[in-house]
């Protein structure tokens, strides 16, 4: 006997060791029965649901039911939804006639349901989690999948998660009302809400790199983008900002020595080689201690997933609170093997980007390469956006295109053009495009302004290349 008792005792413990997965049904079942009650609410909170979002199956077809109603009659009620279910054959599995005529029952006429949607939402989220984690443990225990194609295939996944994550969903304008107006004011006193890129001509361009964009800085090899993105942030951190820099390509010893050169305005090949006056040495050292008191963070780590470049900029802001990320650059970023081809992962890439200059509310500068479609075309030469690699994701998530291009490498006998590069605004998501130039020292990779008195004509003379 007693043995018996041991052996549905130890069933028990077997079968709680097997969790429920997480859901709230009397939560879905208030749902449900406050749109019947107040359909307003389907136009509000209730689109912002999905069919995974109910946990049952009787409460799927009903939401279905609810929003094949309203899309064809404007509006719902419980006996519109109980002749639609009766019409398809779906009233028992709906939970029959007594189930769904009860749902408007003990529920209040609510003015929002934005609290429950919340709630929904962190269920769905958990449950997908719940998946994750058991495919995870079946790809382990299975000892047939490497170990780093299921690390790969976990990073794509939570980052797709992520990027779903619990729905902020509609905010009335009301709630903007006031953030706009402050805005304003400020604007009217001369502050600018951009981070300025330390060029006078760009930053009255763009009004200044916005928070939450992201921006694209691309060219041909040579150009000068990485240079670009490097000035912008030296100017940065020169006023007191924070920047963090994700260098795929370059060491963290060249880029120091960039900024070195940068600040001192000794020649790079002369740092480099270390043929030095006393004098020049002396202005090294000056600059070398003007740059390790920058906020400037460097993160060397090649072939970085755009999971890792999250998790890593979150703890750079959580401690710095940095105010600019640049990442050089995204063709070398991977999403992971599990993603099907490079487009694909370059989609995910950008929008990950995207997404997370809008968690961390600042700029983020991503390089980007150019395919070499640019240098099969005569003429100038100038780049365009079906230029960019993979253009298709990376033009439609970036809130700002801009090319550096130097006429020079094509032109060596325009001594006009000498020194010249030219900024391209291809796309510029809340204002205009156009050009801007910028004086290039190649031999210290700055960028300078340009107090250029024919600057219109020489963008004329560009122009006139084509």
């Amino acid at each position: 006997m007693a043995s018996s008792q041991e052996d549905s005792g130890k069933k028990r413990k077997k079968k709680n060791l097997v969790p429920e997965l997480p859901a709230s049904v009397n939560t879905e079942k208030s749902v449900l029965g406050a749109v019947l009650k107040n359909n307003q609410l389907f136009y509000e909170d209730f689109l912002n649901l999905e069919k995974k979002d109910f946990y049952l199956k009787t409460h799927q077809i009903i939401y279905k039911a609810i929003k094949e109603v309203f899309q064809e009659h404007d509006r719902c009620d419980l006996v519109a939804l109980v002749e639609y279910l009766r019409d398809r054959d779906l009233i028992d599995a709906a939970g029959g006639l007594s189930y769904v005529s009860e749902l408007p029952d003990g529920v209040p006429h609510l003015e929002t349901i934005e609290h429950y949607v919340k709630i929904l939402k962190e269920k769905t989220l958990k449950r997908e989690l719940f998946y994750l984690a058991n495919n995870l443990i079946s790809s382990v225990t299975e000892e047939v999948t490497p170990s780093e194609e299921i690390l790969d295939m976990a990073q794509v996944k939570l980052l797709e998660l992520a990027e779903g994550g619990v729905s902020k969903g509609f905010v009335k304008v009301e709630q903007i009302h006031n953030v706009f107006l402050e805005e304003l004011e400020k604007k009217r006193k001369g502050y600018n809400p951009g981070l300025s890129t330390g060029f006078i001509d760009i930053d009255k361009r763009t009004g200044g790199f916005q928070k939450q964009n992201l921006i694209i800085v691309a060219g041909r090899p040579g150009m000068g983008k990485t240079a670009f993105a490097l000035n912008v942030a030296y100017n940065v951190a020169k006023r007191g900002g924070c920047v963090g820099i994700f260098s795929l390509e370059m060491s963290k010893e060249e880029l120091y020595k960039r900024l070195v050169s940068l600040d001192s305005g000794i020649f790079s090949n002369k740092i480099r080689d270390g043929i030095l006056t006393a004098e020049e040495r002396e202005r090294i050292y000056d600059s070398a201690n003007n740059i390790s008191n920058m906020n400037i963070f460097i993160d060397e780590t090649g072939g970085i997933s755009i999971m890792e470049l999250n998790a890593r900029a979150k703890r750079l802001y959580d401690i710095h609170k940095c105010d600019l990320i640049i990442v050089d650059y995204i063709q070398l970023m991977k999403a992971g093997k599990y993603i099907e081809s490079r487009v694909s992962e370059v989609s995910l890439i950008s929008r990950g980007l995207k997404e997370l200059a809008k968690e961390l509310n600042i700029p983020i500068i991503a390089i980007s390469q150019l395919s070499r479609a640019v240098e099969q075309r005569p003429g100038a030469r100038r780049p365009r956006l079906s230029d960019l690699r993979e253009s298709g994701a990376i033009e439609q998530d970036a809130d700002l295109v801009m090319f550096v291009y130097r006429p020079e490498i094509y032109f060596p006998n325009e001594t006009r053009l000498g020194g010249i590069a030219e900024i391209i605004i291809a796309k510029h998501r809340n204002g205009t495009i156009g050009s801007e130039l910028l004086i290039f020292t190649g031999a210290t990779t700055k960028f300078s302004n340009a107090s250029l008195p024919d600057k219109e004509a020489i963008l004329e003379t560009l122009a006139g290349l084509e």
